[in-house]
């Protein structure tokens, strides 16, 4: 019955159909095939347009943020280069060190990963003056590990591997903690006072860096669906450059020409499944936009 209606009516069949179906049904015979191919080429051609503008956005202001804030992560990387294991060692040499010493050694400890959250923590207990602090020699164990000695020296290298959760949890230690600044430790420990500009710099460099990352993730995201977008849309006949403008009214899409051709071939079956751009995966993403 279906195949010997008007190809208009079909086509308002097909538009009811979700895609899944409606892949099903482009499988059975060459007319289907076409008449399904102009309702998913206009289903699909303005979530690629809208994903291709996405994608201008986001480019223009990654770009952006790289080229104004690269130069400022490649500054604080500078003191993070050729740092000597001495400091280090220097810092755990105290048998009972001054409060502000034990602090910023606990936040070396935690930017390392090695100090994982407790599981009953609270926001109080780990900033601020009810913060519960380490114990020295939990943090002089830490410290004399020669993985984190290692760490500790490459850290021009290893800074990006750093947790942004622990570079967040740091900023709040040190932001809380009105006896942690330079010239207090400058004053009570030379080693601290190296220690403290090693985690300031950790924490700017950690910043910038992930809000990079961050950036340039969402950006690699919608790239790779706007990629299988547009070649889904290739693989149902859909126009090449649809992205580029905002997609024509399905009576245009349905041209007489193309309901012509569909109406010569309905006693064929066409077998051929969808090409790999057309795979279950890519029309899921593309439904999900």
């Amino acid at each position: 019955m279906l195949p010997h209606l008007p190809n208009e009516l079909i086509i308002l069949i097909f538009e009811t159909m979700d895609t899944k179906k409606l892949l099903h049904v482009r499988l059975t015979t060459r007319k289907f095939k076409a008449l399904a191919d102009v309702v998913l080429a206009d289903r699909f051609s303005k979530p690629t347009w809208l994903l291709s503008q996405t994608t201008k956005t986001l480019k223009s202001a990654f770009t952006e943020l790289n080229d104004t804030q690269r130069p400022y992560m490649d500054h604080y990387s500078q003191f993070l280069v050729n740092l000597p294991s001495t400091d280090v060692t220097e810092a755990t040499w105290y048998t009972a060190p001054p409060q502000e010493l034990q602090t910023v050694c606990e936040c070396l400890c935690i930017l390392r990963g090695a100090v994982p959250v407790p599981a009953n923590a609270t926001p109080a207990s780990l900033a601020g003056p009810q913060r519960i602090a380490m114990s020295w020699p939990a943090i002089k164990r830490i410290m004399g590990r020669y993985d984190f000695k290692t760490w500790f020296v490459g850290l021009d290298k290893t800074a990006k591997t750093i947790d942004a959760a622990n570079v967040r949890r740091v900023e709040d230690i040190i932001r809380m903690d009105p006896l942690i600044t330079y010239e207090r430790l400058r004053d009570v420990s030379q080693a601290g006072y190296k220690l403290l500009i090693v985690v300031a710099a950790c924490l700017q460099f950690g910043n910038i860096y992930n809000q990079i990352e961050t950036r340039r993730a969402e950006l690699v995201s919608f790239e790779r669906k706007f990629d299988r977008s547009t070649r889904f849309l290739a693989a149902v006949g859909g126009s090449q450059t649809a992205f580029m403008l905002k997609p024509a009214p399905l009576a245009a899409s349905a041209s007489s020409a193309t309901l012509s051709d569909a109406s010569d071939s309905s006693d064929n079956a066409d077998t051929r499944s969808l090409s790999s751009s057309a795979s279950s995966e890519t029309l899921t993403d593309l439904s999900d936009d």
